[in-house]
């Protein structure tokens, strides 16, 4: 399993270069257009970074689990960049 440096880095090198901004990127994997990010739909963004298909069920579990304040089982906008931001400060994952 890729460790958390090497999530980050694929998922900051996704948003560079398809999106202008963490935001663009939330409302593009967004597909169902709620104001969350469903389980599903982090997948599909941790699979567009390039994290494994079995590596990205366990770390999607895991941002859920660790930033899902509402505990609604997704990410709202506010959650993932909590999320994104943790990753940055990685002592917070």
């Amino acid at each position: 399993m890729p460790s958390k440096k090497e999530i980050l880095n694929k998922l900051k090198i996704l948003i560079a270069r398809k999106f202008d901004s963490d935001k663009e990127a939330f409302d593009f994997f967004n597909k169902n257009g709620n104001t969350t990010l469903e389980k599903s739909e982090l997948k599909k963004l941790l699979q567009d970074a390039g994290v494994g298909w079995i590596t990205d069920e366990i770390a999607a579990r895991q941002i859920i689990a660790k930033f899902d304040d509402d505990k609604n089982s997704s990410l709202s906008w506010k959650e993932f960049k909590k999320a994104i931001k943790a990753l940055a400060d990685e002592e917070n994952w």
